[in-house]
């Protein structure tokens, strides 16, 4: 029985290792180290695919390199591997087939003197790792045509295709080629990538942009006029990302009272608004924004240019020059993700050194802080009886920097109003999504399951950026759920007296509830002997008024109190 026992043992063992063996011998078949020509290849034998991983003679003098698309037969080449010609001195160019679908990371990091990449069209689309190319101006990527062709002067375009038809081809296959490429955000930072541009018959040399993330866009349908003096929105974002505008409201400025002052007025630029939230450089960096471009205009003698200016805070204005011209308002506001903001835009007709123009203020709610109601800007347009007109929504990646991560929104109680009517409610939106050759990556938008607000997403890598493009609407309209009117908070008043100075004039002060609405408006009416008179003072950054025009002896004064959604309270002051 023991010999029997031992022989069953010696069996297993014998099993064991064979099998071992076995799996063994599977592994390093699965996969075969290779030298053919000039390079170093890992070849897949069940894929029939192919890594190149380097030069095999490391004292090569190769300066102008050809990857195959085939090696060893049949096995395509479809990677270029990790490290794989990093800080190859001599290399000038390298032209990588279309087979090749993935150039990772750090592959010709360091290779000081490469100045030209061709990348040929690749069907299945192509990621590119991070560092893959040299961080360098002195490097351009040029992207052919499905044939393998790149022109590279104006003049060598029109040699080479004779045709509108041919030319047309041409650039729409370069452009397809860029979309197809995904680049990490640190795959090729300052390289240039040149083509040639052709549109109305007209060719010229442009440079691609680096990619970004799309943009996704909400825009309100209106059943009528959108004219509002008034408009707000509920906003949260679910990721913490930066260099990452969201527009809230986006709008023009009326320009009506312009074109009745001047009956021969040519509008050259109408100019437009938005304003918002962002985090910049860092998400420890969140901050509110309100920019406003230049409005211009010949009124039939002479041209003439509106510059807006942010009045609150103090010295937040700044000019830019891109994308047009204008100022904008850029300051701290905390802010974070899973958290609803309730945001508030109004304007409204003032007098500023005896001329008419017309503000514009944000607020916004954050029911965890101690001051619920927060005004963020104020703005003077320098357009006279003016208003807003309409409304739209954006996200926006702005810079390459953590290009690759997902940003997200939700909207909801987009609401408007004009005058002193009653509010309308916006609760149907066209969501779309851009469709340009730099921006990169997945994509998503719709309505939340239970149908109550408006929710897209931008970012996360992508093969075939192409057809995922194409197999996606760009756009469709969607209805969420909500009331025919908002709900608005309540104005709370806190205090409210007047004080009498040295100078026997009495100071008006009124403060309001945390929890409050915000602060609009104040009518100060006062009377002293047989002298009464009044004053109407638009001001959210209110705090006092000091009453000159009589003297505070046996003075009454009564006051009317306004938020912004025009709630008001009357209070007859006493003398603190």
């Amino acid at each position: 029985m023991k010999s029997f026992l031992n022989f069953l043992l010696i069996a297993l063992m014998q099993l064991v290792l064979i099998n071992g063996h076995a799996i063994e011998m599977e592994k390093r078949w699965e996969s075969q180290e290779i030298n053919e020509g000039n390079l170093r290849f890992t070849i897949y034998y069940k894929s029939l695919t192919a890594t190149v991983n380097g030069f095999s003679n490391s004292n090569n003098n190769i300066s102008n390199l050809v990857i195959p698309s085939k090696v060893n037969g049949p096995y395509n080449v479809t990677a270029i591997g990790l490290y794989a010609f990093q800080n190859i001195k001599n290399l000038r160019s390298v032209t990588i087939p279309s087979t090749v679908s993935n150039i990772k990371a750090h592959a010709f990091e360091g290779c000081t003197r490469l100045n030209s990449v061709y990348l040929q069209y690749p069907y299945g689309g192509r990621m590119v790792g991070y560092h893959a190319f040299p961080q360098s101006s002195s490097v351009s990527l040029y992207f052919t045509d499905f044939a393998g062709r790149y022109s590279s002067s104006v003049a060598n375009f029109n040699n080479s295709f004779k045709t509108d038809a041919e030319k047309t081809k041409y650039y729409k296959e370069v452009l397809r080629n860029y979309k197809n490429h995904y680049f990490d955000a640190d795959a090729a930072i300052n390289t240039k990538k040149p083509y040639i541009k052709y549109e109305n018959g007209k060719a010229s040399v442009d440079n691609f942009y680096e990619q970004l993330a799309h943009a996704l866009y909400s825009d309100p349908v209106f059943s009528g006029r959108n004219d509002m003096n008034m408009f707000m929105i509920d906003f949260r974002t679910t990721t913490r990302m930066d260099h990452t505008y969201w527009a809230l409201h986006q709008w023009r400025m009326d320009l009506s009272y312009l074109k009745y002052l001047y009956k021969d007025i040519t509008i050259q630029d109408a100019g437009f608004a938005y304003a918002g939230l962002q985090f910049t450089t860092s998400t420890s960096e969140p901050r509110s924004i309100m920019s406003f471009w230049n409005i211009k205009y010949n009124n039939g003698k002479k041209d003439v240019t509106i510059t807006p200016t942010p009045i609150y805070p103090k010295d937040c204005m700044r000019n830019f020059s891109n994308e047009g011209t204008g100022t904008n308002c850029i300051h701290r506001y905390e802010f974070d993700y899973h958290k609803w903001y309730t945001v508030v835009y109004r304007s409204w007709n003032e007098i500023v050194d005896h001329q008419q123009t017309t503000f514009v203020a944000q607020w916004i709610k954050d029911a965890s802080k101690e001051q619920v109601w927060t005004l963020v800007t104020v703005y003077d347009t320098h357009v006279p009886y003016s208003h807003m007109l309409g409304t739209a929504f954006f996200q926006e990646n702005y810079s390459t920097i953590h290009s690759d991560a997902v940003r997200t929104f939700n909207i909801k109680g987009m609401y408007y109003r004009y005058g002193s009517s009653k509010f309308n409610s916006l609760n149907t939106a066209k969501l779309s999504v851009d469709r340009y050759a730099h921006t990169k990556g997945r994509f998503d938008y719709g309505v939340s399951d239970d149908k109550t607000y408006f929710y897209g997403s931008a970012g996360g890598s992508i093969y075939n950026q192409a057809d995922y493009e194409e197999q996606r609407a760009g756009q469709r309209t969607y209805t969420i759920k909500q009331d025919s009117e908002p709900k608005t908070d309540a104005l709370s008043v806190a205090s409210a007296y007047y004080k009498v100075g040295s100078d026997n004039y009495a100071t008006v002060y009124v403060k309001l509830n945390p929890y409050s609405s915000p602060f609009y408006r104040i009518d100060v009416y006062y009377e002293s002997g047989s002298t009464s008179g009044h004053e109407f003072i638009t001001d959210p950054t209110f705090e006092s008024y000091k009453i000159t025009q009589v003297k505070a002896t046996n003075i009454k004064i009564r006051v009317i109190v306004y938020d912004i959604f025009d709630h008001k309270t009357e209070i007859n002051l006493k003398k603190n």
